[in-house]
């Protein structure tokens, strides 16, 4: 697993601002009210992804989710790519947010 360092997700505390910046990633699709009930469903994994990656803690247990969700927003896995489709989001679009939190201090995706 991919170690990330000097990245800060402790920013994106604020929901509001959090959800409102997930928002501007989407791109066109369906408006069905199903459709949008879903992809709120999923634009919720995404945001407790940052919550987690954001979240500050000595506990192990915190500490794994914190990277577990880190990795997940900042590296190539299909989950990520899944999980934005099914947003309604654009993956590189929220991923470019998850990289402004960390100040672009990241390699490149892996």
């Amino acid at each position: 697993m991919n170690k990330v360092k000097d990245c800060d997700f402790r920013i994106c505390t604020d929901d509001d601002i959090l959800v409102d910046k997930i928002n501007n990633c989407v791109h066109p699709t369906d408006s069905s009210s199903d459709v949008r009930a879903l992809q709120r469903l999923w634009k919720s994994v995404i945001l407790t992804a940052f919550q987690d990656a954001s979240r500050t803690s000595n506990k192990i247990a915190i500490l794994l989710a914190k990277r577990k969700a880190t990795n997940w927003l900042l590296y190539n896995n299909r989950d990520f790519y899944q999980v934005c489709d099914f947003a309604g989001l654009d993956p590189l679009m929220v991923r470019q947010y998850a990289r402004e939190i960390c100040g672009g201090k990241l390699p490149s995706c892996r």
